[in-house]
């Protein structure tokens, strides 16, 4: 993993205003899961081997766009996202799921499996589901969607997010 700063060896506190937390995990050569953080209360230690951060993220929604199967970077970051179960990150938070895959069904699956990992965690989970069949095919080269009815209900699943976001923050 390449990091961007050298840090010397001792403890720090993340001061929430001024700090962002980026990060990327690749699963098996084949997919990377992307994500970042801002406003996060944490304690960086950093030891001459090893580096540690622990802390808690603010998370007022989440929308996550799988590939046709739940990757298994992604799996393992919502493991890891879940901890401390009874008042985890995303409990109680608006998540959206879109899919899309290569076939017919895959998206649909992977949807369900996702859907049920994020309920189990206890995520408030959007009702509207989009699953892209044949994603080849539904995006042009610059990756915009083709069919207008696709872009619609992306749309309206990112405007149901945010939607619930604003009621929650309010």
């Amino acid at each position: 993993m390449a990091t961007t700063a050298h840090t010397s060896v001792g403890v720090y506190d993340l001061d929430p205003v001024h700090s962002t937390v980026q990060f990327a995990i690749r699963h098996a050569l084949v997919s990377t899961f992307r994500g970042s953080f801002s406003g996060i209360e944490a304690r960086l230690t950093v030891g001459e081997q090893a580096v540690e951060l622990a802390g808690r993220v603010p998370v007022e929604s989440i929308s996550i766009v799988e590939p046709g199967s739940v990757p298994g970077a992604l799996k393992n970051a919502l493991d890891w996202v879940s901890r401390p179960y009874p008042d985890n990150a995303l409990r109680g938070k608006p998540v959206g799921v879109v899919g899309a895959s290569q076939g017919t069904f895959g998206a649909l699956w992977a949807q369900a499996d996702l859907r049920r990992i994020l309920k189990t965690i206890g995520a408030n989970v959007a009702d509207r589901e989009v699953a892209v069949a044949r994603a080849h095919e539904a995006f042009t080269a610059a990756g915009r969607v083709r069919e207008p009815e696709v872009e619609c209900a992306l749309c309206a699943t990112i405007h149901d997010l945010v939607s619930q976001a604003a009621r929650r923050a309010a």
